[in-house]
This record gives C-alpha cells, structure tokens and sequence, in this order.
C-alpha cells in the first residue's frame, strides 16, 4: 500500500466451482488457479444452493434434463461441497471461503449448514 500517495495497490482473486462441479471441489479449484495462473485464491465461493450433473471440470454449462430444466444432482449435499471447501483452506489453496446467493428457501440446507 502507498497510502502517501493516495493510493491502495491491491489484488484480491475470488471465484467459484460451477454449480455442477460441487462433487468436484478440488479439481474445480485447481482449474481456476491454473487458468488464473495463481497459486492460492483469496476467496472460493459456493455461488448457488443448487448442484446439477456433472458435465466436466471447467465447463460453464449446466446440464438440461426433461422439458430443459436443470438436471438436478441429489446425492452431493452443501455440507459435503463446503467440507471440501474447507480442505482446500488446510491445503493453502484458498484463504477464505463462503457462499453467495442464498436465497430464503423452503426446505434448504443452507438454514442448517454447519460451518
């Protein structure tokens, strides 16, 4: 910082797993840093409530099942995608993590999520 000039010289990087990457946390997140050519993030967010199939790490598409409707994936719970966001804090990939985008839901995990 040069706060005798006026100036605030700082980075800081946030990104976020693709909804249909929450199975895929850490894979997810080396991608990024690869693209971004980092060594850490600063901030990794969970950006919506909501996983959908997996269509490949890196991928900014979300899978279309019935009547195109998101393809919903079940079997990957909040709690588990955000342990595995607090993994790549104890690996020194991410400083900080959280969530963006909760919106009050009926029935959401994100009311109960143990962090």
């Amino acid at each position: 910082m040069d706060l005798s000039r006026g100036r605030i010289c700082s980075s800081q990087f946030t990104t976020k797993p693709w909804n249909s990457d929450h199975g895929h946390v850490l894979d997810a997140c080396k991608d990024s840093l690869k693209k971004l050519q980092l060594d850490y993030l600063d901030l990794y967010l969970i950006h919506f409530p909501v996983t959908t199939r997996h269509t490949g790490v890196g991928t900014t598409s979300s899978s279309l099942g019935d009547n195109d409707v998101l393809d919903i994936d079940s079997t990957i719970s909040l709690e588990t995608t955000w342990h595995a966001m607090e993994e790549l804090v104890s690996m020194g990939l991410v400083r900080s993590i959280g969530i963006r985008l909760f919106i009050s839901l009926k029935g959401s995990n994100a009311n109960w999520l143990q962090m």
